[in-house]
């Protein structure tokens, strides 16, 4: 069982919001006629650190949230979004999404089964994992062993990507699903030159 504490501490807890709230703002869109619906929330942190030829290019970080609701009528689908993650956001979205909605024909939908998917990786947050000085540190360490392999590099650059994503899911049949996306990208390039040719 999914204990949901990522979504808890980044989306839930950062917010004026309760899974109380959520269930009652899905039961009020499930009560305009509607034949399925979610809510989906997101919270996204990214770093990116690059050097060129042993120099720090760029230094960059920064947080991303918010939420958005679907609900499905028929053969009819509306969508509304806010990056603000709060109670008068949600209000806002459900009347807009009550609004757009419209009745359908009834469809039967198969839900899967309840079960929680295994782990792939750990949920270790890749941004705050190690010092930033210790990230530079790995970037110069691939510059310096670049230029050590051939005579003939005349430019390195190196730049370490990283980027935490916590998402949080409801639908209006009661399932609740948490997923945590740690991603590590480092990405390198030489250019080796002779006589004039790269």
């Amino acid at each position: 069982m999914q204990d949901f504490q990522f979504s808890n501490k980044f989306i839930i807890n950062k917010s004026d919001l309760s899974h109380q709230n959520i269930i009652k703002y899905l039961d009020d869109i499930k009560n305009n006629s509607v034949d399925y619906a979610d809510i989906y929330f997101q919270y996204s942190k990214n770093e990116f650190w690059s050097l060129e030829d042993g120099v720090v290019k760029n230094g960059s970080y920064s947080i991303d949230q918010g939420v958005g609701i679907r609900s499905i009528s028929g053969e009819k689908t509306a969508f509304t979004y806010s990056d603000d993650i709060s109670n008068a956001a949600l209000k806002s979205a459900v009347k807009a999404i009550n609004s757009m909605g419209s009745q359908g024909k009834g469809v039967t939908y198969q839900l899967p089964k309840d079960n929680v998917p295994s782990q792939k990786y750990i949920n270790e947050d890749p941004t705050q994992s190690i010092e930033n000085n210790e990230k530079i540190m790995i970037l110069e360490k691939i510059d310096k062993l670049a230029k050590t392999l051939s005579p003939l590099v005349s430019k390195v650059s190196a730049s370490l990507a990283s980027s935490y994503d916590i998402i949080l899911i409801q639908n209006h049949f009661g399932h609740l699903v948490e997923d945590v996306r740690p991603l590590v990208r480092l990405s390198v390039s030489v250019i080796v030159e002779s006589k004039g040719k790269r």
